[in-house]
């Protein structure tokens, strides 16, 4: 099984979910669309604050595709979704 914890880290607690998992034997990582002030780590930050709109939205699209593909499992936090 393959686990996606998206997009956002609040509190750290998707970070320790992944982690987990991923002492189970479930492949498990963290992606957010920006992080956060508190430095929370995770596997992939989509780094959207930093990019102009365009560059976010294909730099999200891209990211959309390829997980669809890779991953089994969507843990969405804080009530949001990929897109």
């Amino acid at each position: 099984m393959r686990v996606l914890h998206c997009p956002t880290d609040t509190g750290g607690h998707a970070w320790g979910l992944s982690r987990a998992e991923r002492a189970l034997g479930v492949h498990s990582d963290v992606m957010v669309r920006r992080s956060s002030w508190l430095g929370f780590p995770c596997d992939v930050d989509l780094r959207l604050r930093e990019s102009a709109l365009p560059v976010s939205v294909l730099r999200l699209g891209w990211f959309v595709l390829r997980a669809v593909r890779q991953y089994d499992v969507f843990h969405f936090n804080w009530g949001m979704s990929l897109v």
